[in-house]
């Protein structure tokens, strides 16, 4: 036998084919003796409910002739049967009434191995120790026939259940037997095919393989004459094979003979290199115009990159004057120093991109600038610091009144890196605010965002906000004055009313005074401190429309006068509110004598509808009142007057003001300075 190539391939392929043979025949033996074995499963499941029905049938009819033994000797006789191992009877509850095992009577299903499948009407293959099914259970219920109504209510549905356990020795027995026989089948049919595949091989594929093997070893030696040998008479895939590498052989030397006559057909074409040369001159030519694109492309590139530089100007210009719009139209509209401050100090170091930035205010004598807003500050910051002119950069900037830039701080060698207000300067830009020649305060950024460094066009935008600043602060200042010209005419109103009477002289101011500390303890804003304060001074306008001879009126008043006494809250409240900024002390003038648990006066508001700023002048404006002479009674010792405030507290008074109240009368020295000189109120 050879053991060249053709043989290789031959056992190989032989060896691919019987494996594959032996892997199919075996699954498909596998998958016949499951089928089988389902299929016996299944014939002993069909009988198991025939035999099922058939104690049933046994059942209806000895219960009906009254034969209890009947149904033993039945169970017993059922029991004989060679499959069936075991058979029992129970009523609906679950108990055994009739076993073939007798000592099971009276149990109940759930205490045998039926308790699995006594839930439902079916059958169930329980294997053996062998992994082989074993047995077959069967839980069959008993209908209520109509037969079966003459003893039992017809509204019953089941009258109990049959349970059967049958063996499936005999049926596995059968299925080895037919597994024993496919084997001995499928080993025959295997020997056969490899006999078969064995001799097919050797005369179709080794024979013809070796031919076309030789075949090409004289092809590889230089042999490309046709073979003379004549084509077989059938023939198969690997003779036509041959034919076809023969016919490739042929082309092969027709190719062969053209590529010789193609070589002498190029040496007629060396006349043609005189033109190949042109064509190289000229493309030559052409790289040097495609060099003088290049260039002037990078021309062009080199202007856009300019162009696009001034565009990048060109926007920074208009953000900067759209930042100065924005601080324009901000400004227009504000008049409180305090929200000028802040709105330029955030717009700057936003617009600039600065870490910190703060503005500085000159105080009136013109000696000290004082901290007045700031963003960027680290906890630990001091505002009450001042700076006097000449001092660190924003006092240099207010004794020269010119803006300064420092690029670098630490080559800048007049100023110190470490600012006194506890951060680092890396580099500063700082403006004067002035109106003339007049310094209003300076305006500094310090450290701008990223790894650059203040410029000069930074520094420009920073003076055009500063000229605006200047602008606001002095509106701002004229607002105020303006303000405080007609604030002192309404509380020369208030000073007036009180001169009448002597009673209640100084009593807006010390109202005041109580009530800003009130309100600073619980933390209100800047703005609710300001409207308490106002209102402490004006909360008692509205005396001037009522009768001077009712307020001094020494005994009781009569319901009528009382009743225009409670107006007075109101006819404050008309007289200031013409007045736009006293609008936020309108709350504290008109609801000063309303109580927390709404039986005040005049509008009878509870403290969920107070103002919060009007609460805290209810409780200082009554403690005046309870520590100072009336003309109808003496006042109150200070214990007194101290726990009547607490009694009140929930019902006339708010409970937090009250507390925080007392809090101040026993440790502020103010309010005790206040308390001493009220010996002398009224007389």
């Amino acid at each position: 036998m050879t053991t060249g190539p053709a043989s290789r391939l031959q056992w190989k392929v032989f060896v691919f084919l019987a494996v594959s043979l032996i892997s199919f025949m075996g699954l498909f033996a596998f998958f016949y003796s499951r089928f089988l074995a389902r299929q016996v499963i299944g014939q002993a499941a069909s009988h198991s409910e025939l035999v099922a029905d058939t104690i049933q049938l046994g059942l209806v009819q000895n219960m009906m002739s009254d034969n209890r033994e009947g149904i033993r000797l039945t169970l017993k006789d059922i029991v004989d049967h060679v499959e069936i191992l075991e058979v029992l009877i129970s009523d609906p509850e679950g108990t055994i009434v009739y076993s073939s095992s007798p000592e099971l009577e009276g149990r109940n299903l759930r205490h045998t191995s039926f308790a699995g499948i006594q839930e439902k009407d079916g059958w169930k293959a329980v294997k053996g120790e062998d992994g082989e099914p074993g047995e077959i259970y069967r839980f069959s219920p008993i209908p209520n026939r109509r037969t079966c109504h003459a003893c039992h209510p017809p509204a019953r549905a089941v009258l109990g259940a049959v349970a059967m356990r049958l063996s499936l020795e005999g049926p596995e027995e059968l299925i080895l037997t037919n597994r024993y026989l496919f084997l001995g089948l499928v080993s025959i049919l295997l020997i056969v095919l490899f006999v078969v595949n064995a001799r097919f091989f050797s005369r179709n594929v080794n024979r013809p393989i070796e031919v076309l093997m030789e075949r090409f070893r004289q092809v590889g030696e230089g042999n490309l004459e046709s073979s003379r040998a004549a084509p077989p008479a059938r023939p198969d895939e690997l003779g036509i094979l041959s034919m076809h590498f023969e016919e490739l052989i042929g082309t092969i030397k027709d190719l062969h003979e053209r590529e010789t006559q193609k070589e002498k057909e190029v040496v007629l074409l060396q006349r043609d290199r005189d033109h190949q040369d042109e064509l190289e001159r000229m493309n030559r030519q052409l790289s040097e115009r495609v060099e003088r694109l290049d260039e002037a492309n990078r021309r062009i590139n080199t202007l856009a990159r300019q162009l696009e530089e001034k565009n990048e100007r060109l926007e920074s210009a208009v953000k900067n004057i759209s930042a100065l719009n924005r601080v324009g139209v901000a400004l227009s509209s504000e008049l409180d120093l305090d929200n000028v401050a802040k709105l330029l100090i955030n717009i700057s170091a936003k617009g600039l991109r600065s870490e910190i930035g703060y503005m500085m205010i000159m105080d009136e004598q013109g000696e000290k600038l004082q901290m007045r807003s700031w963003t960027g500050m680290s906890e630990g910051f001091d505002p009450s610091r001042t700076v006097s002119p000449g001092e660190s950069v924003s006092g240099m900037v207010a004794k020269t009144g010119q803006p300064l830039l420092i690029p670098a701080v630490d080559r800048s060698g007049g100023i110190k890196s470490e600012s006194r207000y506890g951060f680092t300067r890396r580099s500063v830009i700082s403006a004067p605010i002035k109106i003339k020649d007049k310094l209003l305060g300076v305006i500094e950024l310090t450290n701008k965002k990223g790894a650059e460094s203040f410029n000069e066009e930074d520094l420009q935008m920073l003076q055009s906000i500063a000229n605006q600043a200047a602008v606001a602060i002095e509106n701002a200042n004229l607002y105020r004055q303006v303000q405080k010209s007609y604030f002192d005419t309404i509380k020369a109103l208030v000073q007036a009313v009180e001169e009448k009477d002597p009673y209640t002289r100084g009593h807006s101011e010390r109202v005041t005074t109580f009530s800003v500390k009130i309100a600073e303890k619980m933390g209100f804003s800047s703005r609710q401190v300001q409207a308490i304060r106002y209102g402490g001074v004006l909360h008692d306008v509205g005396k001037i429309g009522i009768n001077v001879n009712i307020i001094q009126k020494p005994g009781r008043l009569t319901q009528e006068e009382f009743t225009l006494i409670k107006n007075h809250p109101l006819i404050g409240e008309r007289i200031i509110s013409p007045i736009a900024f006293l609008k936020d002390v309108l709350p504290v003038v008109s609801q000063h004598h309303e109580r927390y648990d709404g039986k005040g006066y005049p509008l009878g508001l509870d403290g969920s509808k107070m103002a919060p700023e009007a609460r805290v002048p209810a409780v200082a404006d009554a403690y005046d009142a309870m520590r100072t002479v009336r003309p109808y009674r003496n006042p109150l010792p200070r214990k007194e007057a101290i726990a009547e405030l607490r009694r009140c507290s929930g019902t006339q008074f708010d409970p937090i003001v009250v507390e925080h109240s007392l809090e101040i009368l026993d440790e502020d020295p103010e309010i005790h300075k206040l308390e001493e000189s009220l010996s002398k109120v009224g007389m």
